[in-house]
């Protein structure tokens, strides 16, 4: 979701930076922001909050649940897809590929997101954090793929550039694990699908 389907920076700045004013904490840029998300909301929060404090798990806490509040007033002030993304998921779903969202943000809120974004009925599962391990960890992709009773080499995943190459590898593993087909089929994705990934 975040960086993939939509630019969701500034709404989760603006509830961040209402989090660390609370505290008397510096207040992040755009660029600060981009550059601490990517696995969750407690890390963001730790990266986010100044030494020694994001040392102290108490104060990690408290500060995570304040960002909890703000960011549910905060969130959909993403309020657009990047440009395409829309038109993409509509004429995949017209040519009958099953679509997921897959998200390392608060399930509530990737769920409010995709009602916001995009047209309702095309995203067949959208899952935020769960009690499942969150992203690269395989887990949940794994899951969805069981209950699609597909092999995950028959899947194709578009996120970003390193989460992509991570996640391929975890799946790898446990394909080999399992005794499944491996996902050298990954190697096979269209270059335009690969390409979305690196520059979405």
């Amino acid at each position: 979701l975040d960086g993939t389907i939509a630019d969701t920076i500034n709404a989760i700045r603006d509830g961040l930076n209402e989090t660390l004013r609370k505290y008397n904490y510096p207040e992040k840029t755009y660029e600060d922001v981009r550059r601490a998300i990517g696995n969750g909301a407690r890390l963001l929060v730790r990266r986010c909050m100044p030494e020694p404090d994001a040392s102290d798990d108490a104060k990690v806490k408290r500060v995570l649940a304040s960002y909890d509040l703000a960011y549910s007033r905060t969130y959909l002030h993403t309020r657009e897809c990047y440009d395409g993304m829309v038109q993409m998921v509509k004429e995949l779903h017209a040519r009958g590929y099953r679509l997921a969202v897959l998200s390392n943000k608060q399930d509530p809120y990737v769920k409010g997101l995709i009602r916001q974004l995009l047209p309702q009925g095309e995203m067949e599962v959208v899952m935020g954090q769960t009690e499942l391990p969150k992203k690269p960890d395989p887990t949940s992709a794994l899951a969805i793929a069981a209950d699609w009773g597909l092999d995950p080499a028959d899947m194709a995943l578009v996120t970003s550039v390193m989460s992509f190459f991570l996640m391929a590898c975890c799946f790898t593993v446990v394909a080999k694990d399992l005794k499944r087909r491996p996902a050298r089929a990954w190697l096979n994705i269209p270059l335009s699908v690969i390409l979305t990934a690196a520059f979405i």
